[in-house]
């Protein structure tokens, strides 16, 4: 009796052993509900160029830190940066008890797209920890500026380039002055010839030597007022006239010509009012005489 006795006693010690023991063990699924925190901190702006010569590419990093000192995590990532494009959007990584990953960021944009800038967010959630799914919630959000830069661009145009004039006349010259930037640009105007022409007998003037601030892809409009020389004598004779824009934003600079084709019979000191005086002498003459 005595040794059945010590036998329950033994069994019993044995059932309550086992029933510690599984009191002490947890789960994964049990651990997972203690979620680990995260932070996250993304790298400094990206600056992109978008101009003509750029490649419209920018780069960036997010860095997440899993505080848990015993625990892995598995974390999902999504960046958005509206109007731009980012790789990758959406990824998972993995970081180690007490550990730090360091995820690169590509941001891109279209070539000439106009001057802007965004606010890119990024969020990070803990979805498993020691690779049980995460029954908590553990999430950090960060951000950073993306910027395209201005770049300038000058075309000048005009409808007529060629032009023919007779001596000592005046003809205005239209420039239109086209901003193809990505922003709102002002040009600087100058006719670089311009003492060539003078020694030649011209006159020259320009309504502006710069023009308006001009939005993308519009244009502001230059006159060049041009007299021919006034010299005695047939002419016939070309001559260009040479304009030069620079940009503001960057000091891009654009250059066109004008052709002046001077075609006549040139009297120096000539002017119209003395010839309506001369005519009507003459006609006051006519007329005394047929009087007389």
């Amino acid at each position: 009796m005595k040794y059945k006795f010590k036998n329950i006693s033994a069994l019993l010690m044995t059932i309550l052993l086992l029933s510690n023991i599984l009191m002490l063990y947890v789960p994964p699924e049990a651990e997972a509900q203690i979620v680990p925190e995260i932070s996250v901190v993304a790298g400094g702006s990206v600056t992109l160029d978008v101009s003509p010569r750029g490649t419209g590419l920018g780069q960036t990093t997010v860095t997440v830190t899993n505080s848990a000192a015993t625990s892995s995590v598995r974390v999902r990532i999504t960046i958005d940066a509206p109007g731009y494009s980012v790789s990758p959007q959406f990824s998972t990584i993995t970081v180690g008890p007490a550990a730090t990953v360091t995820l690169p960021v590509a941001v891109a944009a279209l070539l000439r797209t106009p001057y802007k800038q965004a606010a890119a967010s990024v969020f990070a959630e803990v979805t498993h920890v020691n690779g049980a799914p995460a029954n908590g919630v553990s999430e950090a959000q960060a951000g950073f500026f993306v910027l395209s830069e201005p770049y300038g661009k000058v075309i000048l145009q005009s409808d007529k380039p060629f032009q023919k004039v007779s001596p000592g006349k005046e003809y205005p010259f239209k420039i239109k002055v086209v901003n193809n930037g990505n922003g709102v640009d002002q040009f600087s105007i100058e006719i670089t010839n311009k003492d060539k022409l003078q020694d030649s007998g011209f006159s020259i003037s320009l309504s502006s030597t710069t023009t308006k601030n001009t939005d993308p892809q519009s244009f502001d409009t230059i006159t060049v007022q041009v007299q021919t020389p006034r010299e005695f004598g047939w002419r016939n004779d070309y001559h260009n006239l040479d304009i030069r824009a620079t940009s503001e934003v960057e000091g891009q600079k654009s250059e066109y010509s004008l052709t002046i084709w001077v075609y006549g019979f040139g009297v120096a000191g000539f002017e119209p009012l003395y010839s309506v005086f001369a005519l009507a002498m003459i006609a006051a003459f006519l007329a005394k005489k047929r009087e007389d």
